[in-house]
């Protein structure tokens, strides 16, 4: 199977078994090395997993057929720190880039809640994972704690540092976005997007609007701005597809439309109302595609093959992407 045949979202309601199952596979192999109780707490069970999903945010890889292959959660423990725990991946799939995806989207989470430092705990025995993460940035901090009669070491990880080796190739990108609207109806989501956009900014001043937050991360303006855009470019990327299959489409560097049009300075509400308006027209025409049409297709400069049903399906998933950023910068400017 290829290594990149899948995709990272967040739990669902359903995915508790398969998180405990895969828990259970990843970790068996050092059972005899880990107290009965250590062992307990680090497997969980249907009650303390319970909790696990109530107390943290947790991610999980999917492959093709639907089958969790990989989880890891993440928590705020504090203003500025945050904790990484319960990273598992199936054996099978080890060693084909499940970890390094799961850490991404688990670091990001933690960025997004302005976490500048992360930490994780680890035990003697994993010694595979305990290189993993020092690959990946994560250093000793010399604490050890008692973890029900065994040592826990502690590492941690200044995340305002990202790592060029953790930059998304453009076939992560793709499985990235599609996480996030797999198994919704593609055009619902597209079309519930700029009322929930709406109701996500209302009572925002223009300052809270334009603040970004965080170095590097896109302010609401931002990203109502991009949004947009990106409909003007959708908009030709479908009708080049459908009027000519195999059409090419040239990518676009996203922070340079930024810098260069001023996303900063553009009205939030204009941008939000280009992007109705422009979202509707694109929508009617998806709505009257027949079948056959949809399997059109596109050659993607970076991505290569993409049909008109598949873009309606990225379409969707950045929609929630990005609609999920501009909600967590409402949530954290209300508590201030």
């Amino acid at each position: 199977m290829h290594k990149e045949s899948f995709s990272i979202r967040r739990v669902r309601h359903g995915d508790a078994a398969g998180i405990l199952e895969c828990l259970h596979s990843a970790f068996a192999p050092y059972q005899e090395t880990y107290t009965p109780a250590a062992f307990a707490d680090t497997v969980l069970a249907p009650d303390t997993i319970r909790h696990r999903l109530r107390e943290m945010s947790v991610f999980v890889a999917i492959d093709g057929p639907g089958e969790i292959i990989g989880t890891i959660g993440c928590a705020a423990v504090s203003r500025r720190e945050g904790h990484l725990r319960g990273m598992a991946v199936l054996p099978h799939r080890q060693g084909q880039g499940v970890a390094e995806r799961l850490l991404q989207a688990a670091e990001e989470e933690l960025r997004a809640r302005k976490c500048s430092r992360a930490t994780l705990d680890t035990t003697a025995p994993l010694v595979r994972a305990i290189r993993f993460y020092e690959k990946h940035g994560y250093r000793s901090t010399g604490a050890v704690a008692d973890f029900f009669g065994m040592p826990l070491f502690g590492y941690s990880k200044n995340l305002s540092e990202r790592e060029t080796s953790m930059k998304e190739t453009p076939q992560q990108y793709t499985q990235r976005i599609l996480g996030f609207s797999e198994g919704k109806n593609p055009l619902a989501v597209q079309a519930a997007t700029a009322g929930k956009l709406a109701r996500a900014i209302r009572g925002l001043t223009r300052a809270q609007l334009r603040k970004a937050p965080a170095p590097g991360k896109w302010s609401v303006c931002e990203i109502l701005a991009h949004l947009a855009e990106a409909e003007i470019v959708i908009a030709w990327r479908l009708r080049s597809m459908i009027s000519s299959s195999g059409a090419p489409i040239q990518a676009y560097d996203q922070n340079a439309w930024a810098a260069n049009q001023g996303y900063s300075r553009m009205d939030a509400s204009r941008s939000l109302e280009t992007f109705r308006v422009l979202r509707a027209f694109n929508l009617a025409l998806l709505k009257s595609l027949k079948p056959e049409t949809l399997e059109r297709y596109g050659m993607h400069s970076e991505r290569g093959k993409e049909t008109v049903a598949h873009t309606a399906r990225m379409m969707a998933g950045h929609d929630l992407n990005h609609l999920g950023q501009v909600e967590r910068i409402r949530r954290e400017l209300r508590r201030r």
